[in-house]
């Protein structure tokens, strides 16, 4: 893949969203050894060059065009900043590789297969999307493939199921699970909730109204012995 670049010989606000207005996007140029430089990149090249996948771990052939001519390099797109509203891209980081020394990046991760787990009611969670891993520039896998269709119902797959290419150290803990299968759980409903919570409070109110039924009994009868009035004689 190959992204051409060209030196920017003012920066700050002001040119760079002239360069935007443009349709040419901001970005710097930097890596251990190097200078940083300012560039700034067609946008519309840019764009391809992401839908096909460039990225943190993809290297790009990168063009550099300057007034004194043509350079060439190897880098990776390390960041991406875009507009928090619009999402359109604001300005990128560059990152310049030494193909004979080893860095380290994220690799997407892909699950493969249907798990049996699913069969029986089961749900699979991806745990992971990236794995990290040291390795000299050429040898960056394009992605780690995990293949689930065995797990059952309560089973996952960790970073130590994973197989790295030679010359590819994976850096994640090797305890760290990729994909589980877990099992799926029915909530009550609030009103089913709601009315065995009302019947088992049913019982304690008609205790409640029994106990206190008797309580009444004596009023009346004093209430009988005030009208009660002793004869006289007459």
């Amino acid at each position: 893949m190959t992204l051409t670049v060209h030196i920017r010989d003012k920066q700050g606000k002001g040119p760079s969203g002239r360069a935007r207005r443009d349709n040419r996007i901001p970005a710097v140029l930097y890596g251990r050894g190097y200078d940083t430089q300012s560039v700034e990149i067609d946008a519309r090249a840019l764009q391809k060059a992401l839908l096909t996948g460039a990225g943190d771990s993809q290297l790009i052939d990168l063009v550099i065009e300057s007034q004194s001519g043509q350079t060439g390099e190897k880098a990776l797109i390390k960041a991406i900043q875009r507009h928090p509203v619009t999402e359109r891209i604001q300005h990128v980081d560059l990152y310049r590789v030494v193909m004979t020394e080893k860095i380290e990046v994220e690799v997407p991760l892909a699950l493969t297969g249907t798990p049996a787990g699913i069969k029986k009611g089961g749900v699979l969670e991806k745990r992971l999307t990236t794995v990290r891993v040291r390795c000299l520039p050429g040898s960056i896998p394009e992605k780690f493939v995990a293949d689930v269709a065995a797990l059952d119902v309560g089973h996952s797959m960790h970073v130590s199921d994973l197989k790295a290419p030679e010359g590819v150290v994976i850096l994640n803990d090797p305890g760290q699970t990729l994909a589980v299968v877990t099992e799926v759980t029915v909530e009550e409903a609030p009103a089913a909730a709601a009315a065995a919570a009302a019947a088992a409070a049913t019982p304690e109110a008609g205790a409640a109204g029994a106990a206190a039924a008797p309580a009444a009994e004596p009023e009346k009868k004093e209430a009988g012995k005030e009208k009660e009035k002793p004869k006289g004689k007459g």
